[in-house]
């Protein structure tokens, strides 16, 4: 923006110039000083709910670990998919590697599905 030659203007021009900027500069303090009365409005409600302005900000909540609540995870027992056609005592859930069993089902031309359960 270019600014004005102030010396060819006459004493009214600047006069009004004067009172348009003081205006303009009273209305920027005024809403910078709302700004900051909401803002810590807001601050004290967050810290009062016991958060951060962060984690209001990024939209998320603390996720506690385990380990920080001492919660331990449930695991539930898998049931088996597949069994050995010799010995039905030797199960497999079809998770982790493979029993030697059912490798050698597999080397001998068979496939997991001839061993489900």
């Amino acid at each position: 923006m270019r600014k004005p030659n102030f010396e060819k203007l006459s004493s009214e021009v600047l006069a009004n110039y004067k009172s348009e900027i003081e205006e303009i500069l009273r209305e920027r303090k005024q809403n910078e000083e709302k700004k900051n009365k909401i803002l810590k409005k807001v601050k004290s409600l967050v810290e009062s709910e016991g958060l951060s302005m962060e984690e209001v900000l990024s939209g998320s909540a603390p996720v506690k670990s385990r380990k920080a609540t001492g919660a331990k995870r449930v695991t539930r027992k898998v049931q088996p998919k597949y069994a050995n056609p010799k010995d039905k005592s030797q199960t497999w859930t079809g998770r982790g590697r493979k029993p030697l069993w059912v490798q050698d089902h597999i080397k001998k031309g068979g496939t997991v599905e001839d061993l489900a359960i």
